[in-house]
């Protein structure tokens, strides 16, 4: 089934109410092939699956009428542990056929969401991210140009602690009660959301709706004559004296602290000139020149074979002067048979 565009949902629920977007049986389906899409092969196979995507038109009549009726409950999250680059994730993830029906919400809400958003923000809104291929949207091509401005004189790295851990989702709820005034929207939405006491990493919507949390922020900033780049739940900010960017950081941990009860890491202020830094898996150096983190490379070498992790870091290349490590890497694996240990030894030289 064709894909369907940002665009589109929004000339849909343009037309109509977020609730009869929600309630179309078409979109119901179409969020089922959402969610397809993001298993694997071996995911697919698995018996929930294959329940649902045998008869997706006969699932969504059924999930309709529980949603309509009053009746369509939450199933129980299923929760386990993943460590990526030395942090510890807890990942709560819910049955496929409550992520078919997060998709057909998320569908709903998305554009209401992106309104509330500012062009600092590039992480977790369609379009938007490290390799996006709109300049005001891309991580890379964003601070390069903030670099070139006399207001880039001083800096500051803002990274808040344990970020989806931390966001309470009574603030969500609150957030989208701001935005959503149809009640029984709110109601399907309190659903999902009060489900679990944090933001569940893992839920089709846990970007959208931590985009939405951290929005207020990001405008407060903004008002306040702030220059930044806001991915997530880092932060790159400059200004023109150290007096000024102070202010800026002391604005926004105030701000995170009374109105979202989020903390930033400990943190130090700047000369954007006095070395690299690092931000969104890159080094940016004070002449311009962009590279490839160590361990984003270590990575990119490890996962190089997998098909989805191949697309994201090949635009990301793209993005840096790191692009020649693509061919290197080919290069290696096709002179040496036993690749495994080599290429180790080889990623450790070229990180």
């Amino acid at each position: 089934m064709k894909q369907i565009s940002y665009n589109e949902k929004k000339r849909r629920v343009g037309k109509r109410s977020i609730r009869a977007y929600i309630y179309d049986i078409g979109n119901i389906i179409d969020a089922c092939h959402v969610s397809y899409r993001g298993k694997s092969q071996r995911q697919r196979q698995r018996a929930e699956v294959r329940k649902v995507m045998d008869d997706t038109f006969a699932f969504a009549t059924k999930v309709r009428g529980k949603i309509v009726g009053g009746t369509y409950k939450v199933g129980d999250y299923r929760h386990f542990e993943l460590k990526d680059r030395k942090k510890k994730r807890n990942i709560s993830v819910l049955p496929y056929a409550d992520r078919c029906v997060q998709n057909d919400y998320k569908g709903g809400i998305e554009p209401v969401i992106i309104n509330q958003a500012t062009d600092d923000m590039c992480a977790g809104l369609p379009g938007r991210g490290v390799t996006s291929s709109i300049d005001k949207w891309c991580v890379v091509r964003k601070v390069q140009r903030i670099m070139r401005t006399d207001k880039a004189v001083w800096m500051w790295q803002g990274d808040i602690s344990k970020f989806y851990d931390s966001i309470h989702n009574v603030i969500v709820m609150k957030e989208l009660e701001r935005i959503v005034s149809d009640k029984e929207v709110l109601s399907l939405m309190r659903e999902h959301v009060m489900k679990q006491g944090e933001l569940a990493i893992g839920d089709p919507m846990s970007h959208l709706l931590a985009s939405l949390v951290i929005a207020p922020l990001v405008r407060y900033l903004k008002a306040n004559g702030a220059t930044l780049v806001n991915y997530a739940d880092d932060f790159w900010c400059v200004a023109e004296t150290r007096e000024e960017m102070y202010r800026i950081k002391k604005l926004a941990e105030e701000y995170a602290v009374t109105h979202l009860r989020l903390h930033f890491k400990p943190s130090q202020v700047r000369r954007i000139d006095a070395a690299p830094f690092r931000f969104c898996g890159y080094v940016f150096h004070p002449n311009g020149k962009v590279l490839l983190c160590s361990d984003t490379k270590k990575k990119y070498v490890r996962t190089r074979h997998k098909e989805r992790s191949k697309a994201s870091y090949n635009g990301m290349l793209l993005c840096c002067n790191s692009r020649h490590l693509r061919k290197k890497v080919e290069i290696n694996d096709n002179n040496r048979k036993n690749y495994g240990k080599e290429t180790d030894t080889f990623c450790r030289k070229t990180a």
